[in-house]
């Protein structure tokens, strides 16, 4: 692989195809072919390197290179292309455990289809069990209030509401603690997360407590992504101090802001919708032109 690295590579601007299946590559030879790079070889669309002996750490390497970019539409063979969502791919992350041939289907498809334009974003409510997470679900995608006080949500429930031509993808996930430890499973960057929980239940040290616990979970799995703290059972309660809310700012930058619900007495719901909506204007995946099929 070092002679094909580089005596070949940087001499084969007309290259369209380089076969390295079954050479033993290691993750050295890895280093070697990243090292050298590929930006002289604009014309490749065709890469085999099926059977070689690298390992995950090769692979890594391989996904930070600069590949040109008319590779991404055709085989790579001996790699999956779901690696490169999110990284080289301009893929949804909906692809992430796609084969090869689903996510060439797509890309493919984004240079022949016609396109069309749309506004997507994933939004996930968690908090604590009684918090009034469906309830509030429920009046946002309908304005009316439904009162779930024996219904508790098993697991993840999701659901979509379109305001504003935005369709908002809601992640209603159970708050008791047999699922906490699972919600960060399905938590990535490209979401905006509200965090809520009952204002009647809780006292200003709890609160905070409870926060802090889920900024963890969120900053673990979704550095940068957005947060909203609501508060619900707004009516007769005192919203979070000004001080708490300050300290928590501080401390996690990424929060947008802070509403005090009621789905009840319809308190705090239209600022809750204009502060998600504006949310979405400073999120660049959330806009974006995908192939008519696919929508």
């Amino acid at each position: 692989v070092d002679d094909v690295c580089t005596k070949i590579l940087p001499n084969t601007t007309s290259l369209n195809t380089l076969a390295l299946e079954a050479n033993d590559i290691s993750d050295a030879g890895m280093e070697v072919l990243v090292r050298v790079g590929f930006e002289h070889c604009p014309l490749l669309t065709r890469f085999d390197l099926a059977h070689n002996k690298f390992s995950g750490a090769g692979w890594n390497l391989f996904l930070s290179s600069g590949l040109p970019k008319c590779l991404y539409i055709n085989n790579v063979y001996g790699v999956k292309l779901s690696q490169f969502v999110n990284n080289k791919l301009d893929v949804p992350t909906d692809f992430k455990d796609s084969p090869n041939e689903d996510i060439i289907t797509y890309v493919r498809s984004l240079q022949g289809d016609s396109l069309v334009e749309t506004s997507r974003v994933k939004v996930m409510i968690v908090g604590t069990g009684g918090a009034g997470k469906t309830t509030l679900v429920h009046k946002l995608m309908t304005n009316k209030f439904k009162h779930n006080q024996f219904e508790m949500t098993d697991g993840v429930d999701m659901h979509t509401w379109e305001h504003e031509k935005v369709e908002f993808q809601l992640w209603d996930f159970g708050g008791q603690d047999i699922y906490m430890n699972t919600h960060a499973m399905f938590f990535e960057t490209r979401c905006i997360y509200v965090i809520t929980w009952n204002s009647r239940a809780s006292s200003t040290s709890d609160i905070v407590k409870l926060l802090e616990k889920y900024f963890q979970d969120v900053l673990n799995r979704a550095p940068g992504a957005p947060i909203l703290l609501v508060s619900t059972h707004a009516k007769n309660v005192l919203p979070l101090s000004s001080e708490s809310l300050e300290h928590l700012c501080a401390e996690y930058p990424t929060i947008l802001g802070y509403v005090h619900v009621d789905s009840e007495h319809s308190v705090g719901i239209e600022e809750l919708k204009t502060k998600l909506l504006n949310a979405t204007r400073g999120l660049p995946y959330v806009r974006s032109n995908q192939p008519s099929k696919f929508v």
